[in-house]
């Protein structure tokens, strides 16, 4: 079923809500503005290695770091970038 993908600020709640279910998330990515799609599990968790580099208060608002289900390596992605969400049989677009 197709649905509206809800606003950037209340896109990690729905990701959330899907509990232990895969999700599929094609965004708009950073580096060449190209569409690129993930699937991971939001309640899969892998051991942080390194320090990273530290974001903002604006910036984790928005910003998601998942797992990616394929090549187990940490990913992120900008919620204000996200062009459609399927997770539980639903398409949000």
């Amino acid at each position: 079923m197709e649905r509206l993908l809800p606003p950037p600020e209340q896109l990690h709640e729905l990701i959330a809500n899907s509990g232990s279910k895969l999700v599929s998330v094609t965004f708009v990515k950073k580096s060449t503005g190209e569409p690129r799609q993930i699937s991971f599990n939001p309640k899969d968790y892998l051991p942080i290695k390194g320090t990273g580099a530290k974001r903002n208060e604006e910036a984790q608002k928005y910003i998601r770091s998942v797992v990616e289900f394929r090549t187990r390596r940490w990913r992120s992605f900008d919620a204000r970038t996200v062009l459609q969400v399927k997770m539980k049989g639903d398409t949000y677009q």
